[in-house]
């Protein structure tokens, strides 16, 4: 319709008023045959597009559903590979191509049946002779052989000869197959004479066997005294145990906290102790815990001398008190620290005994100023000599 009107416009303008009629006339032809293609029905050209459009999208599926089935059937090939391979390498057959894997596996498979059937004869074999002898053992069965023997003798030694001669000969076939029956009946005396031998080796004899049942039954008592034994103990070391949880706890942490502002400068002035691990917990105020191994190693050493010291209160029965032997225990803190934790020390040797072993001056120097009488100060080794001054020569 737009194209419809442009052209009627333009011919307007070109032709002047006397063709805007016939404008206005070929606009409204264009403006009827574009409707007219807009109504009319898709060309036949259009159905059969569409019909092999389908034709196309039906074998593109059915060549989708083929490449699928294909790549299954690889997998499936690749799957038995593995499987031959897996099998090849049980039955210690030689890394080969699968084909070549496959029939070697067919003829172990055939091998294997064979060495199946002949032990199936085997045994066949043995239950009948089990089913001959009956229950019976070798020696019995020798003792029935024995006695059938001297029977027969006995009713040959009845019998006239000239009776058996007229009975004629016994035919070739008939001895052949006494004489098999012999052999197998020999063959199969020694086979089972053979184990009954290993087994009358293997079994111990009834006197031992006896003795070390009851050597087993006095065994299985005292293990079961000893379990009985360990429940008891357990049972008592996990009460003990609550019970020390419950007491010892409060009062380490009391110690603690009598000693622990004045060691760590009043940086640290609340504590609480696991005891199950003796792990000491340090904090300021309303700040977050934090472990004490955690700390520097001065503060670390100085906390856990103080865990040592209410250690040492506590597990020893009062009136007793018990001495604290300190090697270098403040060696690890700097100069303010460790006069803190030497003056914390003195105030503790007023009722404890404390002996520290030390090699550094400083800590000489403070006893000395502060330990009351000269024998609290012991030197075990004399001061090494100061070094010779060297002589310098004079400049010439």
């Amino acid at each position: 319709a737009g194209i419809a009107a442009g052209i009627a416009l333009a011919l307007a303008d070109l032709s002047g008023p006397g063709l805007i009629a016939g404008a206005l006339g070929l606009g409204a032809l264009i403006l009827w045959l574009a409707d007219r293609r807009h109504a009319r029905p898709a060309p036949p050209a259009t159905a059969v597009a569409a019909e092999r459009r389908r034709g196309l999208e039906q074998r593109i599926a059915h060549r989708r559903e083929a490449d699928r089935r294909h790549a299954a059937d690889i997998a499936r090939r690749k799957r038995a590979a593995a499987d031959v391979r897996t099998a090849a390498a049980r039955t210690g057959i030689a890394d080969q191509a699968p084909e070549a894997q496959a029939a070697a596996l067919a003829a172990w498979q055939d091998r294997r049946h064979r060495r199946l059937a002949d032990l199936e004869r085997q045994g066949t074999d043995w239950d009948a002779l089990q089913r001959e002898l009956a229950g019976d053992t070798l020696a019995q069965v020798s003792e029935e052989a024995r006695r059938r023997r001297a029977e027969a003798a006995e009713r040959a030694a009845g019998i006239d000869p000239a009776a058996l001669a007229a009975s004629g000969p016994v035919s070739g076939q008939r001895m052949a197959e006494a004489k098999a029956r012999a052999a197998a009946a020999r063959d199969a005396f020694r086979t089972a004479d053979g184990e009954l031998q290993a087994l009358a080796d293997r079994l111990p004899s009834v006197a031992d066997a006896e003795d070390d049942l009851a050597a087993a039954d006095r065994a299985l008592e005292q293990v079961r005294n000893l379990g009985r034994t360990l429940d008891t103990t357990i049972a008592f070391l996990e009460r003990a145990a609550d019970r020390v949880h419950r007491s010892v706890a409060p009062v380490l942490r009391t110690t603690l906290l009598e000693w622990l502002p004045r060691v760590t400068g009043g940086r640290y002035t609340d504590c609480k102790v696991d005891p199950e691990s003796l792990q000491v917990d340090v904090r300021s105020g309303e700040d977050p815990w934090r472990p004490a191994h955690l700390l520097s190693h001065g503060t670390a050493e100085q906390v856990y001398l103080l865990l040592r010291l209410a250690l040492a209160r506590h597990l020893v029965a009062r009136p007793e008190i018990c001495p604290l032997l300190l090697d270098d225990a403040v060696a690890a803190g700097d100069a303010d620290r460790k006069d803190a934790l030497l003056e914390t020390l003195h105030a503790i040797a007023a009722d404890t005994q404390v002996i520290l072993f030390t090699h550094e001056e400083d800590v000489r120097a403070w006893a000395e100023r502060r330990l009351a009488t000269p024998h609290d100060l012991l030197t075990l080794l004399p001061h090494p000599p100061a070094p010779p001054e060297r002589a310098t020569a004079a400049p010439r």
